[in-house]
């Protein structure tokens, strides 16, 4: 229960950092980085 916790917690971090880098057009790099970590 808890790792499905932190699974949608992070999940949720990368989806809110994507939004911030569309925001303000930064091309994705750090969304992208997330994703690979």
């Amino acid at each position: 229960m808890a790792k499905r916790y932190a699974e949608i917690i992070k999940a949720a971090i990368i989806g809110y950092m994507s939004l911030i880098n569309i925001h303000y057009g930064s091309g994705g790099i750090y969304s992208t980085d997330l994703l690979n970590a």
